[in-house]
C-alpha cells in the first residue's frame, strides 16, 4: 500500500517536468483550432487539426522545448498598381509549329521586335509608334485592335541593363510607370523583383539582359516626338539587393543575395513526418531535434542559431516575395506580395510546405506567438 503514494510522486514529477518545457504539444506541433481566411494559397477555413495518437509514433521520443507559434492568420487586400498596360501577341508559341509538329523558331522569334531603327549599343532608348500597321510589323498578332490609338499613345522601349549571372533567371519583370521629360531627357520606371528558390551557385559575372516591351500610355500624360530617344530606366526593385557579390567596386554589399536579403526561401522536407492540417510557425534551432524530425534542409544563409519557419499545409500557386516583417507584442507580422501573373517555379520540382522567412533575430518572439499575414493581391495587365 505504501507503493501509491510513491507512484503518485513520480506521476507528479513527470507531469511537472513536461510543463516546465512546453503547456502545448512537445513536438511544436500545434493541433489547436484555427480559423484562417479562405483563399488561393489552399489555406481553408474551419479545417480540423486533430492528429492521432497512433501518428504521432516516432515523433515523441524526444521533448522539444523550441518556441512555436499557435495560429497563423491571413488577411487579403488588391493592390492597385500604376503601370503601363503592355501589348502582347495573342499568338502561343505552339501555333508556330508546322503540321510535322517542328518548331519554327526563326518565326516566333520575330513576334515581337524591336524596330530596326535602334541602336545596337548598351543604352536604352524608345520610339512612338505611328500607326497600327506599324504596329503590327513589330507584333505579329497583337492583344489590341487600332482603337487603342484613339486616346493613347503607343511607345517601344528597348531597355538594356545588366544583372548578376546566377540571378537572370529569378529575375521578373512587373511594369513601367511615371514616363516623363525632365532636365532634357526622357526617364520612365521598371518595377521587378527576383522569384524565391531553394539554394544554388549563383556567380557574380555581369551578364547583359535586353528586353523590348510594347506600352500604352495615355496621350495626357505625354507628347508625341519623331525618332528614336535614349531613355534613363529607373530600377524600382522590390526586393533584394543587385545580386551581386561583395566586390568593393561593385558596391562591397554585406548581403549580396535577393532571397537572404529580403525576403524568403523555399525548404525540402522530409515528407514521412507528421504534418499539421493548417499553417503554422516555428523557431527552430539550427541541427536540432525538430529540425531533423521535419527533415528541413540546411540553410547557410541565415546568420543565427534559430531561424522562423512559416509552413503552409498548401503551396500557393502563384509566385509572391516577403516584403515587410515586424515583430510587435511577441507576435510577428509579415506583408506579402502575390504576383499572379507568375506561377512558382520550384512547385515542379518539389512539394513546398515550409518557409524559412529570415528573421535573424527571433528573441522578441513569445512562447505561442501569432502569426499575421497581409498579403497584397497584385495584378498586372
Amino acid at each position: 500500500m505504501k507503493k501509491v503514494p510513491i507512484m503518485l510522486s513520480l506521476i507528479l514529477v513527470i507531469i511537472l517536468a513536461l510543463l516546465s518545457c512546453d503547456s502545448n504539444d512537445s513536438t511544436g506541433i500545434s493541433s489547436t483550432d484555427n480559423t484562417n481566411m479562405s483563399s488561393n494559397t489552399g489555406v481553408s477555413s474551419n479545417i480540423d487539426t486533430s492528429i492521432n495518437d497512433s501518428d504521432m509514433d516516432g515523433m515523441n521520443s524526444v521533448i522539444i522545448c523550441e518556441k512555436y507559434g499557435n495560429h497563423v492568420y491571413f488577411a487579403f487586400e488588391e493592390k492597385k498598381t500604376n503601370y503601363y498596360a503592355s501589348i502582347s501577341n495573342i499568338k502561343e508559341k505552339d501555333d508556330f509549329n508546322t503540321s510535322s509538329g517542328e518548331k519554327l523558331e526563326g518565326d516566333y522569334e520575330k513576334i515581337i521586335i524591336a524596330p530596326p531603327e535602334f541602336p545596337e549599343d548598351e543604352k536604352s532608348c524608345f520610339k512612338f509608334i505611328e500607326t497600327y500597321d506599324e504596329l503590327t510589323t513589330y507584333i505579329s498578332s497583337p492583344n489590341v485592335d487600332a482603337s487603342v490609338l484613339e486616346n493613347n499613345y503607343i511607345i517601344c522601349i528597348k531597355e538594356n541593363f545588366y544583372l548578376s549571372g546566377g540571378w537572370k533567371k529569378y529575375f521578373k519583370h512587373l511594369g513601367y510607370s511615371d514616363f516623363k521629360f525632365t532636365d532634357n531627357e526622357y526617364e520612365i520606371s521598371r518595377s521587378c523583383y527576383f522569384s524565391v528558390e531553394n539554394g544554388g551557385v549563383h556567380l557574380d559575372i555581369l551578364e547583359p539582359v535586353t528586353m523590348v516591351n510594347y506600352l500604352i500610355i495615355p496621350k495626357t500624360e505625354i507628347d508625341f516626338v519623331e525618332g528614336v530617344h535614349k531613355i534613363v530606366v529607373n530600377n524600382n526593385q522590390i526586393n533584394g539587393d543587385n545580386g551581386l557579390w561583395t566586390d568593393d567596386f561593385l558596391g562591397g554589399n554585406e548581403n549580396p543575395l535577393p532571397p537572404s536579403t529580403d525576403t524568403h526561401i523555399a525548404l525540402t522536407h522530409n515528407e514521412k513526418a507528421v504534418l499539421p492540417n493548417e499553417a503554422a510557425a516555428w523557431v527552430v534551432e539550427k541541427e536540432s531535434e525538430l529540425e531533423r524530425q521535419l527533415g528541413l534542409d540546411s540553410n547557410g544563409y541565415s546568420k543565427g542559431d534559430y531561424r522562423v519557419i512559416l509552413y503552409l499545409p498548401n503551396e500557393p500557386k502563384c509566385d509572391f516575395i516577403i516584403t515587410e516583417k515586424e515583430i510587435k507584442n511577441g507576435n510577428l507580422y509579415l506583408t506579402v506580395e502575390e504576383y499572379s501573373q507568375y506561377t512558382n517555379e520550384y512547385l515542379s520540382k518539389n512539394d513546398v510546405k515550409f518557409y524559412d522567412i529570415y528573421l535573424q533575430d527571433t528573441s522578441a518572439l513569445k512562447e505561442g506567438f501569432d502569426v499575421y499575414i497581409l498579403v497584397n493581391e497584385i495584378y498586372v495587365d
